[in-house]
């Protein structure tokens, strides 16, 4: 399939990095990548033309010098992916806790969900807090390339940023498996607790009326979404696991050789690997909030009563 390197999609990114292959998240209804269609600006040419000025360079060195650069793209689009998919997180978690609320004689049910969209809160915060990493780090390279600083403080700088960001990836990495431990134990209990046997199932139609009704929802739609919940979770481990494997990459790559042969460049042309820089970080920026924002929202689900909608 040709793809075009109009207006930017998925494709046309991984054109320019055709060595490049990100784990795929499926989408639980028909198998597809949902992320096939994600829109972002296509600075797919900024690097060849700017390498292409490197004075006293061979064409060998100017392609180590793009993979560098690469590296910052990869780590994006993994970036990406994975806000994609905890956006998911705020309807998921709204529709469990409003359907348990429903059932009355499920309190305790309905407080440990509570506990557990807690947790789903935390885990998006520390989301959040890694792409405000990524966005600072990603900052940090750019100054390596516009700056006239010493190349050796910068390095230092951009190597503290690393290792902090390395930090907090681990944590989502451990975290990340730990709520899915947790969610799985959750909707076993779901289970258990919502079900009667067959023969008692229809008696309790009659005894327990209305409330039945609203029980019987919850047993065909909490363990469901419970496990679609629990899905995502581990697609984002995936994913965090490929960040982390882009993050150390990225500190390969770049050395204090490396920064005094791209501040050879023109000046023309450093200042559109900064421009490139820039945007990328703006990516990540608007992911950091957009995180933040969906732990924000189940944070509230977990420590008041659902609205009714």
């Amino acid at each position: 399939m040709k793809v075009k390197l109009t207006t930017g999609s998925v494709d046309s990114i991984l054109r320019v990095l055709p060595k490049v292959h990100l784990p795929t998240v499926k989408n639980r209804s028909n198998g597809a990548d949902p992320f096939s269609t994600y829109k972002k600006p296509c600075l797919s040419t900024v690097l060849a033309r700017a390498f292409k000025s490197l004075h006293g360079t061979s064409a060998a060195s100017r392609t180590r010098l793009r993979a560098r650069f690469r590296s910052i793209l990869v780590a994006i689009l993994a970036s990406c992916r994975i806000v994609k998919v905890i956006r998911g997180f705020d309807m998921a978690c709204l529709r469990i806790q409003r359907t348990l609320d429903k059932v009355p004689s499920q309190t305790s049910l309905s407080k440990h969900a509570r506990s557990q969209i807690a947790l789903l809160a935390k885990y998006a915060l520390l989301i959040s807090t890694i792409m405000t990493a990524l966005y600072d780090m990603t900052n940090n390279i750019r100054d390596l390339v516009v700056s006239q600083q010493d190349p050796e403080a910068l390095m230092s700088t951009v190597h503290q940023a690393h290792h902090a960001l390395l930090r907090l990836l681990g944590r989502a990495v451990e975290e990340g498996s730990q709520a899915q431990d947790s969610l799985a134990f959750f909707e076993k209990e779901a289970i258990r607790t919502l079900s009667y046997p067959r023969i008692i199932q229809t008696l309790l139609v009659f005894l327990l009326g209305s409330d039945w009704s609203h029980r019987e929802v919850a047993r065909t739609t909490v363990p469901p979404a419970i496990r679609g919940v629990r899905t995502d979770l581990q697609s984002i481990v995936a994913l965090t696991v490929h960040l982390r494997d882009c993050v150390v990459e990225l500190r390969q790559k770049f050395s204090i050789a490396q920064l005094v042969t791209i501040r050879g460049a023109q000046e023309t042309m450093r200042s559109e690997i900064s421009v490139f820089i820039k945007q990328e970080a703006w990516v990540l920026y608007s992911h950091a909030r957009t995180a933040k924002e969906t732990a924000d929202f189940i944070g509230k689900l977990a420590e008041e009563p659902c609205p009714r909608l």
